[in-house]
Order: C-alpha cells, then structure tokens, then sequence
C-alpha cells in the first residue's frame, strides 16, 4: 500500500464516523495538493530567495514555476557569483538536476 492510500486510510479511521467518505476524499486531495505545492514550488523559492540575494521571494517562485512546469522561459537565471569553489559546484548541480529531473 502506498504513501497515499495509507494517509487516505489514516483519515477514513479517525474522522469516518464523522464526516461522509466524499467529504475525506475531499480533505485529502486538498492536504496531497498543498504538500506538493510547497515541495514543488514554495519551498525552492525559498532556497533560490535565499542563495541569489538580488532576487525576491517572487522572483525566485517565477523561476521555480518556469523551471518545474517546463515552461522554459529564461528572462530570469540563477547568478554564480558564490565565493566558494566547492559550493558554487554544488549550486550549480542542484540547479541543473532541478531542471534535469523534471524532462
């Protein structure tokens, strides 16, 4: 059983007496859908808000949302102006498997 019917399960157990089963499907999609929307787009920007310092909280969503939906447009690209050799390589593999893994 997955992560999700699992979770699905954990709810039908504690609010089934409560609530009609479409009501908990409901929840759950809503819960399922927030956590992918923070995993997949907030919580990069914020990464990206905080490594590239010229950019805003925005700016670093626009660029999470163009990379992830593969839209592709590149008005707006990461700086490397990071001093340390070791974590400028670093930066620069996490931002290219970003795109990477989302082809």
């Amino acid at each position: 059983m997955d992560l999700t019917s699992q979770f699905l399960e954990f709810l039908n157990t504690k609010l089934g007496h409560l609530y009609r089963p479409i009501h908990i499907r409901t929840l759950h999609a809503a819960l399922i859908t927030t956590t992918c929307i923070m995993f997949v787009f907030l919580f990069p920007a914020a990464v990206f808000s905080m490594l590239e310092p010229d950019w805003t909280f925005l700016d670093s969503f626009y660029y999470s949302y163009m990379s992830v939906t593969t839209i592709g447009v590149v008005d707006t690209l990461p700086a490397s102006r990071i001093q340390n050799p070791e974590t400028e390589a670093f930066y620069k593999i996490c931002v290219l498997g970003k795109h990477d893994s989302f082809f």
